[in-house]
């Protein structure tokens, strides 16, 4: 559990935004990162967003289906990203909502 989230790049998120606005279509991604202490919380931690991985997903104005496959990307995103960086992995998940 972290106490804070950051995105290393405004353009993480807008980038992730603009695919939806554009097509209407709910997203899911995985958000990569690091986790960090937070020092404004006692014994906080936070974490802190370098990528956004969306998987293999059916678009649907309504949901999002993810595909059998979902484990096993899981698993091979946090390889890739262990082997980039052994303290980066998943660190959460994005997705879009259509409430206001």
């Amino acid at each position: 559990m972290v106490d804070h989230v950051e995105f290393a790049s405004a353009d993480l998120i807008n980038s992730f935004l603009d695919s939806w606005r554009k097509s209407g279509y709910q997203r899911f991604g995985l958000l990569v990162g690091r986790y960090q202490p937070y020092e404004e919380v006692p014994m906080g931690i936070k974490a802190v967003v370098e990528a956004i991985h969306e998987i293999q997903q059916d678009h649907e104005v309504d949901g999002i289906g993810l595909g059998d496959e979902f484990r096993e990307e899981m698993t091979k995103v946090n390889q890739v990203a262990k082997n980039i960086s052994p303290d980066l992995r998943i660190v959460g998940m994005i997705y879009t909502d259509l409430t206001p």
